[in-house]
């Protein structure tokens, strides 16, 4: 797990701006997933809005967790 400084912080915020400056998108960043502990876990293959006013991530739908065994 990687503790980010405010500098770091704020040089990646910069680098992201400048990345999307012709084709502006919400970006999240500073979050804990990965393989981290504690870990916040973002679902693949569903519809979410990300308010950045309000700094929330909401789930248009439900969606179901299933587990393949290999």
């Amino acid at each position: 797990q990687k503790n980010w400084s405010i500098e770091e912080v704020n040089k990646l915020s910069e680098m992201l701006t400048e990345a999307t400056l012709e084709n502006p998108i919400p970006i999240l960043y500073g979050l804990p997933f990965g393989h981290i502990s504690p870990i916040a876990t973002f679902p693949l293959f569903t519809s979410a809005k990300l308010d950045a006013d309000q700094m929330l991530l909401v789930y248009e739908k439900p969606f179901k967790y299933t587990y393949i065994k290999r």
